[in-house]
């Protein structure tokens, strides 16, 4: 065997002993990365949670607000009735007052004349 096999050798099986170790040191950081991946889920898990009740306090106040909407919508609607109801009111009462009397006479109270 020449000089470059055998050094080819030597390095083959450095490799092979130290892989030992650097799997041990994998398996070590494994570990350690699925602890850090509980902790994170558990942050996460928090997380969600705090989102989730944020999620249903703002569900409720919406629907508050829909419930006051539609109130104030109902109170709009009812106002628009009784305006034009004073308004046909007021035509009617024009009508009823001017029964009866020829057009354009500017006699009746406060009325003064030239």
């Amino acid at each position: 065997m020449k000089f470059s096999q055998l050094v080819g050798i030597l390095k083959a099986g450095e490799m092979e002993s130290g892989g030992d170790q650097t799997r041990k040191d994998k398996g070590i950081a494994f570990s350690a990365e699925k602890e850090e991946d509980k902790i994170q889920d558990t942050a996460e898990q928090k997380r969600i949670s705090e989102l989730e009740l944020r999620v249903s306090r703002l569900a409720d106040l919406l629907n508050k607000e829909e419930e006051k909407n539609i109130s104030l919508e109902v109170s709009l609607s009812d106002n628009y009735k009784r305006i034009r109801m004073l308004n046909t009111g007021m035509k009617e009462l024009d009508k009823i007052l001017n029964i009866g009397q020829p057009p354009n006479v500017s006699m009746g109270l406060g009325y003064c004349g030239e």
